[in-house]
């Protein structure tokens, strides 16, 4: 019957949409990503392309497959007559939400800058900060704290390349440098720059994460800024850099998707470099230089990024406009 038949689209439709939603939703995903891999506008390859447009297919199949399913006529005898096959629209609703799944995973492996996936390192411990034997008598003392604070995963929230305030941001923001904890105080006081990082975890897709690192990386450094406004009676402020480390590499295995096994990719990691006498003095452009040297030394990369690999050069930069080291 014409009426059934109807119902039963309407319902396929519902379940090819609902489907959508939970993979958007599952996979940190806007509707312009859908868009950008139709029009094979994203990093993407041409098989992420291929397999969103088979997901619009199939789906659109699967709801005319329902109508015609149902759609039964009887003889001018009363005998029905042999109708369209009954599993062809469930198959067919099957491989759309499978490519309309697997187009994602398709974008996040394409879009990864790293083609040879590397053994997952394990979460660095808790330890102290130790200052590196200095080089020579004249060697600034550095010291690096390469797990300071772990970011929510998907916090901060992006929309259309900016943020949006959640109660989560500013819980994460409270949480990076506390005002009543003297933790800090090793990190910055008495440094002539204090260096703090932003980077994502694998999971999602690539552009969103470049935003989402660069914001945590100015987050960071105003959680700094933020904890020596607190404490400018018995602090020497440092001047602050910051560095965005982008994506991280894909892991073998996957990760859970979920971010919970991922949090150390996230990790805020500090380089404070300490005074080399009380009078030093020096710019912001100098220190912006200096951390470009420091990360520029494989050795010191190595041991401030302690395992995790990152899918593009750091890009170290100056958070907003700094007053000279006085």
């Amino acid at each position: 019957m014409p009426a059934r038949a109807l119902a039963l689209s309407l319902i396929a439709l519902a379940l090819i949409a609902g489907g959508a939603v939970y993979t958007l939703n599952a996979k940190d995903a806007g509707v312009d990503d859908v868009l950008a891999l139709l029009m094979g506008e994203s990093d993407a390859g041409l098989l992420c392309t291929i397999a969103a447009w088979g997901s619009l297919g199939a789906g659109a199949l699967g709801v005319a497959a329902a109508f015609a399913a149902f759609f039964e006529e009887e003889d001018e005898d009363g005998y029905r007559r042999r109708g369209f096959p009954k599993a062809v629209p469930v198959i067919l609703i099957i491989v759309s939400l499978v490519l309309f799944w697997a187009m994602f995973d398709c974008a996040a492996r394409e879009e990864a800058p790293a083609q040879v996936a590397i053994s997952t390192p394990a979460p660095p411990p808790p330890v102290e900060p130790e200052p590196a034997a200095p080089a020579s008598p004249a060697a600034p003392q550095i010291t690096i704290d390469a797990a300071a604070f772990d970011w929510p995963f998907m916090i901060p929230l992006i929309d259309d390349d900016t943020y949006r305030e959640t109660p989560e941001l500013a819980r994460a923001l409270a949480s990076i440098f506390p005002r009543q904890d003297d933790a800090g105080r090793a990190m910055l006081c008495d440094a002539a720059w204090v260096m703090v990082s932003g980077s994502a975890s694998e999971e999602g897709p690539r552009p969103r994460n470049e935003t989402r690192s660069r914001l945590r990386a100015e987050f960071a450094a105003a959680a700094v800024r933020s904890w020596l406004a607190a404490h400018t009676d018995d602090c020497r402020a440092p001047l602050i850099v910051a560095v965005d480390l982008g994506q991280h590499a894909p892991t073998l295995p996957p990760a859970a998707g979920d971010g919970s096994d991922t949090g150390f990719e996230r990790s805020v990691i500090v380089v404070s470099r300490m005074r080399r006498s009380a009078d030093e003095t020096m710019t912001p452009i100098e220190a912006l230089r200096e951390a470009e040297r420091f990360l520029g030394d494989p050795d010191n990369a190595r041991r401030a990024l302690a395992g995790r690999a990152y899918g593009k050069a750091p890009t170290v930069f100056l958070p907003g406009a700094e007053p000279a080291l006085d």
